[in-house]
Order: structure tokens, then C-alpha cells, then sequence
């Protein structure tokens, strides 16, 4: 369909800046080192290539979440990439700037595009950023949040709703959907079989270019949820022949997610697993699986001993100073850590129990609820918990409305399965403003909200016109 250019005087002045800054860009490239004019000049030809085809754009993104490599930037860069407190910069954190400038003004120029779909999710996702930005601009007042970290941060937790609206407004039809899928699931391949390969050297595996800091229990996290869509869609498809390749997808990633030896992802998965059992329509199978799992936990010795070793290790490390002891069992380093720091928060988070210390205005803490309400204060864990109400709405609303359609059902039963293993994963993680889950997150959530399309194409007519009202 050929596009008319709008009229609208904010769209074109828009394109005159966008002129002005390539002439200004083009100046800055000269002065400055090859890497990085190199790395600015990519940026511009991706920029245009979103301009003319933001579907390409999209899967350059899609492989750049595991498969980017991170670096520093200038003077703002620290020992593995990070800033301050860990604001940790990646290729696809740039990439998704670059789409997303690119796309409001090709937005701006085109009437018939919009920039923000109605969804479900839009006074959520607004609630959330409010209560980011304005504990953060309180935090920066008293004194508690230092400007340019907490900017970069707040930044970093909103940015994934960007890529949900991204992607939603790319999508024309079915079979874009399914395309953008299958390049999540290549990417997926790619990185589970760099995993792979590195369980003969010993250690937790961990996902490629981590840099000095490698992070196994977010690609155990990430890992996690693509399992369980890959099951959901091996239960739910009608094709045996794509049936077996989802289970046998879904095998072969378990590999490498059992030995990242992440214990805050296998408390995840089990729930996760639970519900995309439970919600399958396929009961022998999905009962032949339950009985297979009771047989697992119940005899845990088939999992190899790093395994179990890293399980056992909770409870059976050598006494140490600092050790918690809960119910009469000493607990290891690690967890007595996590649970003393949750006792300190509990503490601290009274003296600002409404709007929080600010984004960064805390000391660390790797827990993912626990963060939210120090930083934010009551009002912004309301905020991300009916973001989470919303978001397992959207699921469940696809999943009802998906029975003619079992590709929508296989999907949306994933995405709940593995929403809720994120859930839980988030106890003992940040799971929630990790980049490399939470991108492959909200793109999938961006799929699942376009699943009416599939929808709509595999039903009859007068079916599939109340489905489309409904969204």
C-alpha cells in the first residue's frame, strides 16, 4: 500500500532536523576514532533502513539481544561496561534508540501510522513509568539519586515498553507474526548451542559476549521462557512433525539452562511448567509429563552431580561467618546474603514508604520485588504489580479467544507459562530490567497481543469479526 506524506508541520520539521543532525553527525564521524565513527555510521544506515523497512530493522534487534556484544562509551564506561550502579551497555541497547527516533518520525510523516496502539497494557505501562520518573525526580532532589545514573536507569526500565509498540505496529498479518517468531527461536538455537559448547570446560555456562561480569542466571531466566513456549507449542500444534521438533527445540535448550546451575531459575521453571501443563488441552500428554517431573524430583540423582551439587549446596555448605540459620538449617553464603539484605530493606524502605528512595537511590539489591518497592515506595510496586495483572490478562484473553487457532493457543499458553517462571524468578533476580530477558520478553508479549490476527485469518468470516472487535 503506497503512503501519502502528511501534511503535519511537527512531522516535517522532524525531517529537517533529522537532515541537520546527518550534516552534523557526518562532521562529528571525522573527529572522531574509527571504532567508534564505524559504530555511528551503522547507526545511520540503520536508522534509514527503519525509515523504508522496519521489518528488517526488527530482526537485526531480534538477534542483537543475546548476540550483542557490550561496551563502554567515552568517559562514561567502568569496569565491564557498566555505569555507576550497573547501567550496562550493550549493541541492541543503541539499536532499540536508533528504531525507535527512526520510527517517531516516520510516524510523524505518515498519517495513516500511529506511534502508540490502544492495548490493554497502555495506562499500565503509564501508571509505571509515572511512578519511575517522579520517585526519581524526588530522589534527585533530596540529594539520594545522582542525575545522570538515575536517568540512564529509569531510562532502562521503560524501554521495553518501546519494543512492545515497535513491534505491534509492524506487524500486518499472520505471517510477519510467525516470521518474527521463528527468528526469536534461531536466535535461541544460536545461543543454546554456544552453551552447549561450553559445559565440557567446567563452570556455569553463561550467554555469549558477557564480557569480564558474565550473568548465568539471566540466560538461565531467558533460556527458561523460551523452553516453555517451545512446550506449550510442541503440546498444542496439530503437525506431529512440528509437535516433535518444538519437544526436540526445547530438549536441547534444557541442556544448557540446567547447567547455568541458576537455583532462582529452576524455582521459576516449576511453576512456569505447571501452568503450561494445566492449560494444555492434550491431558495424557500433559499428565505423562507431570509424572515424568514427580520421578525427576523424586529421584534427582539422573541430573548430573554439578547439578545436584549446586541444589544441595543451599544447605550443605561448610560453616561459615554470616550464615543465616532458618528452621534450624544453616544456609550458604549467597542466600543468607539475600535474606539479610531483604531484612534491611524491610528496615529502610519505612523512612520512605510512598514514593521510595528514587531509581539508584538505594544500595543494590538483587530482587526484583524488593528493589521496586525501595525505589519507588508502595506506589510503585502497585504500579508493576498491575502491569503484571494486565499482562497476565492479555495472555489469558488470547489464550480464550485461540481455540480455532492452535499456533495463538501454543503461544499464549507459553507466554503465561513463562511469564509466571519470570514471577518467580524475580524472588531472587531483577529480573524485570535485565535486557536480555526482558527484550525477548516484551517482544513476545508484542506477539501475543497481535495474536488476533492469526486468529481472525484461520477463522470463518462471521467468526472471526467479533474477535477483531474485541481487541
Amino acid at each position: 500500500m503506497r503512503r501519502e506524506i502528511s501534511a503535519n508541520p511537527f512531522g516535517l520539521f522532524l525531517l529537517l532536523l533529522m537532515g541537520g543532525g546527518l550534516c552534523v553527525t557526518a562532521l562529528l564521524i571525522s573527529q572522531l576514532e574509527t571504532s567508534m565513527g564505524i559504530l555511528i555510521g551503522l547507526g545511520i544506515a540503520i536508522a534509514v533502513l527503519v525509515f523504508f523497512k522496519t521489518e528488517i530493522a526488527i530482526y537485526l534487534l531480534i538477534f542483537s539481544m543475546l548476540l550483542s556484544p557490550e561496551f563502554g562509551v567515552g568517559g562514561l564506561a567502568t569496569t565491564g561496561g557498566t555505569l555507576g550502579r550497573g547501567v550496562t551497555f550493550r549493541f541492541d541497547d543503541f539499536l532499540l534508540v536508533i528504531i525507535a527516533f527512526s520510527w517517531l518520525i516516520k510516524s510523524a510523516l505518515y498519517k495513516e501510522l500511529g506511534i502508540f496502539k490502544k492495548t490493554p497494557l497502555n495506562g499500565a505501562m503509564l501508571f509505571y513509568a509515572f511512578a519511575c520518573v517522579l520517585s526519581t525526580l524526588l530522589g534527585i532532589a533530596a540529594g539520594r539519586v545522582e542525575v545522570l545514573t538515575g536517568s540512564l536507569f529509569v531510562l532502562k526500565y521503560i524501554q521495553y515498553f518501546v519494543l512492545f509498540f515497535l513491534v505491534i505496529n509492524s506487524i500486518e498479518d499472520q505471517k510477519q507474526l510467525r516470521r518474527y517468531w521463528m527468528a526469536v527461536l534461531v536466535t535461541a538455537l544460536i545461543v543454546g548451542a554456544i552453551g552447549l559448547a561450553q559445559i565440557p570446560g567446567g563452570g556455569r555456562v553463561t550467554a555469549p559476549f558477557e564480557g569480564d561480569n558474565p550473568e548465568p542466571n539471566t540466560f538461565a531466566g531467558y533460556l527458561a521462557f523460551v523452553i516453555l513456549i517451545c512446550l506449550a507449542l510442541a503440546l498444542t500444534l496439530p503437525n506431529n512433525r512440528r509437535r516433535i521438533s518444538y519437544f526436540l527445540i526445547a530438549a536441547f535448550l534444557f541442556i544448557p539452562f540446567l547447567f547455568t546451575l541458576s537455583r532462582a531459575s529452576y524455582l521459576g521453571f516449576i511453576p512456569g511448567l505447571a501452568v503450561v501443563l494445566l492449560l494444555n488441552h492434550q491431558r495424557m500428554v500433559s499428565y505423562t509429563l507431570i509424572a515424568l517431573a514427580l520421578t525427576l524430583l523424586i529421584f534427582p540423582n539422573v541430573f548430573p552431580r554439578a547439578i545436584r551439587d549446586r541444589v544441595t549446596f543451599t544447605w550443605t555448605q561448610t560453616a561459615r561467618p554470616g550464615q543465616v540459620v532458618v528452621f534450624g538449617q544453616r544456609l550458604d553464603t549467597s542466600t543468607s546474603a539475600r535474606l539479610q539484605s531483604f531484612q534491611l530493606a524491610s528496615v529502610d524502605f519505612l523512612e520512605e514508604p510512598l514514593f521510595g528512595y528514587g531509581v539508584t537511590g538505594w544500595r543494590f539489591i538483587d530482587a526484583q520485588y524488593f528493589r521496586t518497592l525501595l525505589e519507588t515506595g508502595v506506589v510503585g510496586l502497585l504500579a508493576l504489580f498491575f502491569l503484571f495483572y494486565k499482562l497476565f490478562l492479555l495472555g489469558l484473553e488470547r489464550f480464550r479467544h485461540s481455540n480455532e487457532d492452535p499456533f495463538s493457543r501454543g503461544l499464549a499458553i507459553g507466554f503465561l507459562g513463562g511469564f509466571v517462571c519470570l514471577l518467580f524468578h524475580a524472588i531472587g533476580s531483577n529480573t524485570f530490567i535485565i535486557v536480555r530477558i526482558m527484550q525477548p520478553f516484551w517482544l513476545v508479549a508484542g506477539l501475543v497481543f497481535m495474536l488476533h490476527l492469526a486468529a481472525a485469518e484461520e477463522l470463518p468470516e462471521e467468526k472471526a469479526e467479533p474477535l477483531a472487535q474485541a481487541v
